[in-house]
């Protein structure tokens, strides 16, 4: 999955003058609204969403709370901090209700002071307010204990961030008590309708688009780059909002299902007759995009790859899954000839990506039978179901090792004995891992350097997890699987990973 892209480290939260900077920071003023970005790493789903502050808005089993939203002077470093209070309902039939984060959250340093969840991320966008000129300094919005209370944290802060020590959200329990008063009024956003649905990876209404271009907009207005670099970003942009792939880029800030089915099959569908299913014309930025990035390259050969390992360990009947399925062409354009006894399940706990699959397969004609299921990877609970399961993308949004052992567990448990996995992951780029395995002598240095740009410096994607190949092998032998060969796409980005049980 293209949510992938991104190519170098988030900005260090760094500091020059402890005590200066304290005191430069104190001046910034207190507002009244966030704009904040979820990611469900099961689905893949992303959202972004404003609220004011004193608002809870629901995002799956989670309650986010705004209580507090800081933000910097226009002449000072640019910042915007949080203080988010969130709640976890655990069980669905039982009020059980856990409180998993208390304290500040950092637009500049989202890892400084994280949420640790296994399914959802959250990180601080912007601090906003309704009107600059009516903004209050911070000391006039606080009282004395309150504001002391702040100045301390800030104080931890700096000098865990020397350290280069993230802090719990017990070191900040407590700062913001006096919040608790406020009415929180719940926003609901589990749901996207057609009406302004709020998860990117389903489409926006057209206001929600406008505020994705503005948020961009003022983002790259307010950074540090050098006077050639802002001027090269904001044509780039420019040229990204008069792009069919680059407006859904900024929209979905990645690929979603659709259009990652656009990516692989860009040269059979698309290429050849110069415009998109719908009739909906190239232009120069779509050619380079899916012509030239080589992580979209490099997903355009895992596609080729996972086609022919797939076809390979096809067999004569049984069952073959996908998981997550998205519109499911990783199995729907495999050749059945040979396969009369085969049946097919898609699984994915996206439901929009379950219709589109079924609906791609009434397209090709498929007279294979097909179930698809509404279920999350981790939970599959089919023991030695399947004769080959292929999953493409899902690792990538997992941030820990152990979570991503178990999701292969539960692959490895779904399969029958000698079952096979077919599945990929990403490596990670110089900047990440000194180690990189990426060939650049089979890759475009312009392309790298305008992929990064779009990726990374205007759509700043955050959430991506890398791994090199020796740890995904490592971590699947753990999971229990027999064997484990390597398939690499020519840049060494993106390889495929063919399991047996």
């Amino acid at each position: 999955m293209i949510h992938s892209l991104i190519l170098s480290i988030p900005l260090l939260f760094t500091f020059n003058s402890v005590k200066a900077e304290v005191t430069e920071r104190a001046e910034g003023a207190f507002r009244d609204t966030v704009i904040i970005g979820a990611l469900d790493k099961v689905t893949a789903r992303t959202s972004t969403v404003k609220i004011k502050v004193g608002e809870t808005v629901k995002i799956g089993t989670l309650k986010v709370r705004a209580v507090r939203a800081w933000r910097s002077n226009p002449e000072e470093i640019p910042e915007s901090k949080v203080f988010f209070e969130i709640t976890e309902r655990k069980d669905r039939d039982k009020n059980d209700v856990q409180e998993i984060f208390r304290g500040w959250m950092f637009a500049s340093n989202p890892s400084l002071s994280a949420l640790e969840h296994p399914v959802y991320d959250i990180w601080v966008i912007q601090v906003q307010g309704s009107e600059d000129n009516n903004d209050l300094p911070a000391s006039q919005l606080v009282d004395e204990e309150t504001s002391r209370r702040i100045d301390d944290l800030i104080d931890k802060l700096i000098d865990q961030s020397t350290n280069e020590t993230d802090l719990t959200p017990e070191d900040l329990n407590g700062a913001e008590k006096k919040d608790s008063q406020m009415t929180a009024h719940t926003v609901n956003i589990e749901h996207p309708t057609s009406q302004g649905a709020n998860f990117l990876s389903h489409g926006h209404s057209k206001n929600t688009l406008e505020v994705e271009i503005k948020s961009i907009e003022d983002r790259l207005s307010l950074s540090e780059n050098s006077f050639e670099e802002s001027l090269a970003l904001k044509a780039l942009f420019e040229e990204m909002k008069k792009s069919p792939i680059g407006l859904k880029l900024i929209e979905h800030k990645g690929l979603n299902a659709e259009m990652t089915r656009q990516t692989v099959l860009y040269d059979s569908l698309i290429k050849t007759v110069g415009h998109y299913e719908d009739g909906t014309a190239l232009t120069n930025f779509d050619r380079k995009f899916y012509e030239t990035f080589p992580v979209v390259k490099a997903t355009q050969e895992r596609g080729e790859i996972f086609k022919k390992l797939l076809q390979r360990a096809l067999p004569k009947k049984g069952v073959v899954g996908s998981c997550p399925c998205g519109l499911m062409d990783d199995l729907l354009r495999l050749n059945y000839d040979n396969a009369g006894g085969v049946s097919l399940v898609g699984i994915d706990l996206d439901q929009q990506a379950l219709d589109q699959a079924k609906e791609n397969a009434e397209k090709l004609l498929v007279l294979t039978p097909y179930t698809l299921e509404k279920k999350d990877a981790w939970e599959l609970k089919s023991p030695e179901r399947f004769d080959v399961l292929t999953s493409n993308g899902l690792n990538i949004y997992v941030k820990t090792d152990e979570k991503v052992k178990s999701l292969y567990r539960s692959f490895y448990d779904s399969l029958k004995p000698d079952g096979v996995l077919v599945i990929s992951a990403l490596t990670p780029p110089p900047a990440l891992d000194p180690k990189c395995e990426w060939d650049f002598s089979k890759i475009d240095q312009e392309a790298l350097l305008m992929q990064k740009r779009i990726l990374n410096d205007i759509l700043n994607i955050k959430w991506l997890n890398f791994r090199r190949s020796d740890v995904t092998v490592t971590q699947l032998k753990e999971a229990g699987f027999k064997t484990v060969d390597i398939y690499w796409d020519q840049a060494k980005m993106f390889p495929t990973f063919f399991c047996k049980k």
